[in-house]
């Protein structure tokens, strides 16, 4: 699984309710942009006609972009900050490219100061199902 958000978001157990943690415990392996070499980033990120000034949305988008036209991924776990007006952009442009490429499934988790732990769980849970009966199959 790719997992890919802001940096200092993933990287605070408390602001990202400990999913890296989650995930493994479902058995899941994960790569996050911050692993992804910066050429692969750009070079997707030169692909697009709209250029995006904020550097961590480049890194989030271009890795969200490398791994569904590569298919490399099984699936793709976005965080997403409720308040961040470039994270909403970034994921909207993301949304679109995932029905461009629907192959590797993309779940875009939106956060803020309201989101529940059990609610996280669930949604994660309820992906990483799919992923693995899709794989099955």
């Amino acid at each position: 699984i790719a997992l890919v958000g802001h940096s200092y978001v993933l990287n605070d157990h408390y602001c990202s309710l400990d999913i890296y943690k989650k995930v493994k415990e479902l058995g899941a392996d994960y790569i996050t942009a911050e692993q992804m070499p910066r050429e692969l980033i750009e070079s997707q990120m030169n692909t697009l006609d709209a250029n995006l000034y904020f550097e961590f949305e480049r890194e989030i988008l271009g890795t969200i972009l490398y791994f569904l036209k590569k298919k490399t991924v099984d699936g793709i776990i976005h965080l997403m900050i409720f308040g961040c007006g470039p994270d909403s952009i970034a994921g909207e442009i993301a949304s679109r490219m995932a029905k461009r490429y629907p192959k590797v499934p993309l779940l875009q988790l939106v956060f803020d100061d309201l989101t529940a732990e059990a609610g996280l769980r669930t949604r994660v849970e309820a992906f990483i199902d799919m992923l693995q009966r899709r794989a099955d199959h």
